[in-house]
């Protein structure tokens, strides 16, 4: 039995690890994720992208947390260690699901921007699609990093972690398909419907907008470049050849990551559509359009939902505090 709640038990657990991590390899993309995240903060926040903070910055912070794990393990040089193992195994999995998710929210931008028409779903409708398949592949690999750390990393675990990937390659595909649609429809002016809708514009694909769209792509074929690695790992299963040896992980994962995410920063939205309006500013209602509402931020806008959250808790608790829910002795 481990004398440390810090310290996994039995013979599986002490290659935990899988092998030993290199420190300067861990240091660098400690401080590579840490640059990009801080820039994607400022950015966000100074162009007013909040969506950019549940997505891009929170992708860095996962990064940087499953790397400072992996760091911590090779300074330790302890490899029976779980807290860092858990640290690592499961951030890094699920981190690259928040910038497919940022790609997926600035291409809405760009579809509302060129012409929801020429689109096969509205910008709101296709975030919430493409923002279902980012939780489910998010949740079944978090299901499955833990499994690999409860149950001495099964098969079970790796299995659940690889459907969670093959559901990232999907919408992956799904997305691309659809950009090159909306791209092709855009460049013939053919709308999905055979009479555009009353009040829709054709937008002008400008030089911003064209680099947004190099941004998302380049950032895209990197995740997928990821995806691509992290699927033949999981098939492998955790004590793999991909799995056990160190300079796969840090090239085909962490790089790609890193390259995504900088690809992100360069071809910013905030930057290169700062006149343009947000997503949630454009309407298909031709008197108002063209006359963008003040947006109050992300945040504010959400916490109309706080007092009914809070009724909703305080109702709960008088309900079971009432004497028919008191415990009988």
């Amino acid at each position: 039995m481990s004398n440390s709640p810090f310290e996994a038990d039995g013979f599986e657990r002490l290659s935990l690890s899988r092998y030993k991590r290199t420190e300067w390899v861990c240091i660098l993309f400690v401080v590579l994720f840490s640059l990009t995240t801080l820039l994607h903060g400022l950015q966000a926040v100074y162009f007013r992208r909040w969506f950019l903070l549940i997505s891009a910055v929170l992708c860095g912070v996962l990064e940087i947390v499953g790397w400072s794990g992996r760091l911590w393990t090779s300074v330790s040089h302890n490899p029976s260690l779980l807290a860092p193992f858990v640290m690592q195994n499961t951030t890094t999995l699920v981190a690259p699901t928040r910038l497919l998710a940022a790609c997926f929210d600035i291409f809405a931008i760009v579809i509302n921007q060129l012409g929801p028409q020429y689109a096969r779903l509205s910008g709101d409708r296709y975030k919430a699609v493409f923002l279902f398949f980012s939780f489910s592949a998010a949740a079944l690999q978090v299901v499955g990093s833990i499994l690999s750390f409860t149950n001495n990393q099964s098969p079970l675990s790796s299995h659940l972690a690889l459907g969670g990937i093959i559901i990232q390659l999907v919408a992956i595909v799904l997305f691309v398909a659809l950009i090159l649609e909306f791209n092709t429809r855009f460049a013939a002016n053919r709308p999905i419907n055979s009479v555009s809708i009353q009040g829709e514009t054709h937008g002008v694909a400008d030089v911003p907008i064209k680099l947004v769209l190099i941004g998302i792509s380049v950032s895209t074929f990197f995740i997928f470049v990821r995806c691509i690695f992290r699927t033949v790992e999981l098939a492998e299963g955790w004590r793999g050849k991909l799995a056990t040896t160190e300079w796969y992980f840090a090239v085909f994962d962490a790089a790609m990551i890193v390259i995504a995410m900088f690809a992100i920063n360069v071809f910013h939205p905030g930057v290169l559509l700062r006149h343009q309006p947000n997503v949630n500013h454009v309407t298909r209602d031709p008197e108002v359009e063209g006359k963008p509402d003040k947006e109050k931020p992300f945040i504010v806008r959400h916490m109309i939902i706080l007092p009914f959250v809070l009724g909703g808790i305080t109702r709960i608790k008088a309900r079971w505090s009432s004497p028919r829910h008191a415990p009988t002795t």
